[in-house]
């Protein structure tokens, strides 16, 4: 009795790829060579390591180049917006993760790596936590204020209280912000992965706001 053969590349102590049966030598080889990385990934490892040793310009420099060698790189993309909001580059790190591709998203990791991006390219700035209770305080149909604070909440790791701020802006103005409430409420989901308890609570929550 023969058994069939299977081969798996582990990455990170995870599946990123495998194929089950005999392949001719070519198949083989071609598989393998797929699982290789890029000179541009090698040198996006190299420039991650650089940046964490403290050189932040000479690895910024290094993921421009990888870039500019491998346009559809969009982990390089991120890393590149990361290392910029490090500096306090907001505006240049908002047309980096604006040039991330919709396709790269459907990766959950890289997924919840843009919504944190996203999260905190829009709560770096504005009025604080205080502040901006005080104008609900005064008026709930505030609904930029509601929306800045659920950002702030959410940033800084308290998630039930910004989603609750998130769907109440559903409630009360399903339209507000070209319908913001809802777009920032997946963009948490995304954030926290779909293993979080939070996401399938409000994800029921949402649903029934909406219908």
């Amino acid at each position: 009795m023969r058994s069939i053969p299977s081969v798996k590349v582990f990455v990170d102590e995870e599946v990123a790829d495998e194929f089950m049966g005999a392949l001719p030598e070519s198949s083989v080889r071609e598989f393998i060579d797929r699982q290789l990385p890029t000179a541009g990934e090698l040198l996006r490892r190299q420039a991650m390591e650089t940046i964490a040793a403290g050189r932040s310009a000479e690895g910024r420099l290094m993921l421009q180049e990888v870039i500019s060698m491998e346009p559809r790189n969009d982990i390089a993309r991120i890393d590149f917006c990361e290392a910029l909001l490090q500096t306090g580059q907001a505006d240049e790190a908002r047309v980096m993760l604006d040039a991330v591709s919709p396709l790269a998203t459907r990766d959950p990791a890289v997924a919840r790596r843009v919504a944190a991006l996203r999260l905190s390219l829009s709560a770096g700035s504005g009025q604080d936590d205080a502040t901006l209770q005080a104008r609900l305080a005064s008026d709930p149909s505030d609904h930029d204020a509601r929306l800045m604070l659920a950002r702030r909440l959410i940033s800084g790791g308290r998630y039930e209280e910004g989603l609750d701020h998130l769907l109440e802006l559903v409630r009360r103005d399903r339209r507000f912000g070209d319908d913001a409430g809802r777009r920032e409420m997946l963009q948490t989901f995304d954030l926290l992965g779909s293993g979080n308890p939070l996401v399938p609570r409000y994800r029921r929550l949402l649903a029934a706001t909406l219908n």
